[in-house]
């Protein structure tokens, strides 16, 4: 069940953008007790969720993008923190401009992942708020407001779909991270 402060935004942006968006609740289970407590510490301290969004280029195409420190083969749909006492909308137009840095319009609300994520007996509650977008003007990465993105790819629908799947079988230290990564991705592919 959504908290009541995440069902009111849901309700407005529902209503906003004319959509009966969904919300799909993940459980996920992390090995690495480090990985957790930074996860933690960036909800306490930092930001109350994200906001997703899957931008389609003018020639129909999706962007993935790779940070520098991610392993070569992660590529994902950008993402950014939602501020304490900031609405997901301002946080989609603020992110946008800092990691892609296009101007866009809304095509939709696409819904909410509401993530309970366990490590051992502790669990966190994360909200992922998922948006497409479609790119209007401008130059991704070389007019974004920080340098955040080391590389960005366009990709197919199928093109997604296996990235969920490459993000799924990573191991090691960042198996946690890739499977956290490729709920997101499945939630636009398999709506």
């Amino acid at each position: 069940m959504l908290e009541k402060y995440v069902e009111n935004e849901y309700m407005e942006l529902c209503s906003r953008y004319n959509t009966d968006a969904p919300v799909k609740k993940v459980t996920l289970r992390f090995r690495s007790e480090k990985y957790f407590r930074d996860f933690q510490k960036t909800l306490e301290t930092n930001r109350r969720g994200e906001v997703g969004f899957l931008l389609i280029r003018k020639n129909g195409s999706f962007v993935v993008i790779r940070s520098r420190r991610y392993p070569k083969s992660a590529y994902r749909i950008p993402t950014g923190g939602i501020n304490f006492n900031e609405k997901a909308i301002d946080a989609l137009y603020r992110e946008v401009a800092e990691e892609l840095g296009v101007k866009f319009e809304i095509e939709n609300f696409h819904g909410i992942i509401e993530y309970d994520i366990h490590y051992k007996e502790d669990v966190i509650k994360f909200y992922s708020y998922l948006f497409i977008i479609k790119e209007v003007s401008g130059n991704i990465i070389d007019d974004a407001l920080e340098d955040e993105i080391a590389d960005y790819k366009e990709t197919d629908f199928q093109g997604l779909s296996a990235l969920s799947g490459i993000l799924e079988r990573i191991e090691g230290g960042w198996r946690d991270w890739g499977r956290f990564r490729a709920e997101l991705i499945k939630f636009y592919v398999n709506k």
